[in-house]
């Protein structure tokens, strides 16, 4: 039997089984340890040190250059696969500043009318 190591330690299960699938179909041993414990009780995986996806040690350059590959790739496969390109995310801080200022005039007011509670 040959000697394995561990590729990563994920932190979720899907995470794990996804790179775990994306391995097996790209020809790879891969396999997941520590799978019955996480599925069973997921509190316990940050106690074992996380989800480690294990592979032969012969394998274990080979499918980190494959993974780098196809995340470097992913976007031009997905464009290939819908024929569309994907839109990039649009980060909305506008609404965080806005309950944050609704907040702080909230405050404000409480403060003020307080004051001019106690001075009556």
């Amino acid at each position: 039997m040959s000697e394995s190591a561990v590729l990563r330690n994920y932190g979720r299960v899907e995470e794990a089984l996804i790179v775990c699938a994306a391995l097996q179909y790209a020809g790879f041993d891969a396999s997941i340890d520590n799978y019955n414990h996480a599925t069973v009780n997921w509190l316990l995986v940050p106690a074992l040190g996380g989800i480690p996806v294990r592979l032969p040690t012969s394998q274990l350059e080979d499918a980190k250059a494959y993974l780098r590959e196809m995340v470097e790739t992913a976007e031009d496969r997905l464009v290939e696969a819908t024929g569309e390109a994907p839109d990039p995310v649009r980060r909305k801080y506008w609404r965080a500043w806005a309950v944050a200022a609704l907040f702080m005039l909230d405050w404000l007011s409480l403060f003020v009318l307080w004051r001019f509670l106690r001075a009556t």
